[in-house]
Parts: structure tokens; sequence; C-alpha cells
């Protein structure tokens, strides 16, 4: 577990009086088919990466999350990537500068959870345009740190009343900078 010092909880706080979110959109999208799948293939296991970064200065505050879903069928066999990254804008006081630890446990915590409902959409569209199993990310789960773990990713197969969507669980990967091991 990573220590978060009393003086980043309250630069944290502070950054948090000063800026206000006006934008979370797509800055880069891409999403490709593996070697050999097929239209409605469903996958077996899958990995998550994030990468989040953020841009600051007198005035100035931006974050940026780097999301990369691979899907794998049978032996590990790559079905699908999906890679995008999501730029989340604020509104600053022009007079106040953000400290940089402050604004990285902001983007680890906080920003993580209100850029995964876009996270969770857009790997909802894309693997629907793939012809794929419509494919989600499962709830986020907080660490012992604030920062937080997508718990699973599934696929959602027609809605039968009485009947639960197909669950599958894949072993998810790093979560690089947002957060540590549980």
């Amino acid at each position: 577990m990573i220590e978060i010092s009393d003086e980043v909880r309250l630069n944290a706080a502070l950054l948090v009086e000063n800026i206000e979110l006006v934008d979370i959109r797509p800055a880069r999208v891409l999403a490709t088919l593996g070697d050999g799948a097929t239209p409605g293939e469903d996958f077996v296991t899958a990995t998550i990466e994030v990468a989040a970064g953020h841009r600051i200065g007198r005035g100035d505050y931006s974050s940026r999350f780097d999301f990369r879903i691979s899907l794998f069928a049978e032996s590990e066999r790559l079905l699908a990537t999906v890679e995008f990254d999501l730029i989340l804008d604020y509104d600053v006081n022009p007079e106040f500068e953000p400290d940089p630890e402050a604004a990285g446990y902001y983007s680890s915590t906080t920003e993580y959870f209100a850029a995964f409902p876009h996270a969770r959409e857009l790997l909802q569209s894309l693997t629907t345009r793939l012809r794929l199993p419509t494919t989600v990310l499962g709830l986020l789960r907080r660490n012992a740190n604030g920062g937080a773990n997508p718990i699973s990713v599934r696929t959602v197969g027609p809605m039968v009343l009485g009947q639960n969507p197909d669950f599958v669980e894949g072993p998810l990967g790093s979560q690089d900078d947002l957060t540590a091991e549980p």
C-alpha cells in the first residue's frame, strides 16, 4: 500500500476547489481483429492495461488515460485489441497552479472514476462494430490507495427474461501507475 501524505490530500482538495471538468473525449481510437477471428466469436480471457498522465501549469490542468484491452480466444489466440485515449479537460482558476503530486493522486482516484463510464461505452461500441459479442468492463473496485481495478470483462448477449448474460472473468492486466496490487 502506498502512503498518501496529509499534504498531498490537502493539495488535492485545493485542486478540486480550483478546477471544473468541462469535457471528456476520446483522442485516439483503434480497434483491430486478430488473425482468424470470426464474427460472433467469444473471448475466453482478457487483459486491461491503463496508463494515466496529466498536464499542469498555472491556470492549466488536463488528464489523459490510455486504455488497451486485449481479448483472447482459446489457446491464448488474440481475438481483438481495442485501444483508446481519453482526455479530461478542465476550466482552471487562472491564478492556481496545481501541485504535481496532488494531480497524480487526483488522476489515479477521482478522475479514473470519471473516465471509466466513457471507457465502458467505447469498449462496448467498438467490440460491437468489430462484430464480436458486445463486451463491457465490469464494476470498479476501490483499492487501499483510493484507486480502482476493474473486476471483470464480460460479454452481454441477447437478454432473455429470467436468464443472466454470459459472464466471463479473465485475468486482468496491469493498471500501471493507477493502482497498486490489492
